[in-house]
């Protein structure tokens, strides 16, 4: 599992080389990104150049993690009975 900012995993895939990337990759079930928005066109832009699913984590530094992006359908799952979330 690979988690970090999508600002980072945009940058780390802007400076890696495809090569890089597949070799990292070979290690990896998944990349899991958090903290800052990112749009499901990126996302699946960063699966296809990492080989990788790429979920989207939102939490809260108060409640833990909400709510996860994880299943094929790349909808939104509510794991945690903490948490009430108003759309």
């Amino acid at each position: 599992l690979l988690t970090l900012y999508p600002s980072v995993l945009e940058r780390l895939t802007i400076e890696l080389s495809a090569s890089d990337r597949r070799a990292i990759a070979r290690r990896l079930k998944v990349i899991s990104v958090n903290s800052e928005m990112s749009c499901q066109r990126q996302r699946d832009n960063w699966e296809r150049q990492w080989g990788v699913p790429v979920l989207d984590e939102f939490s809260s530094e108060e409640a833990s993690t909400v709510l996860f992006h994880q299943c094929r359908q790349k909808a939104y799952h509510v794991h945690d009975d903490l948490c009430v979330v108003e759309a």
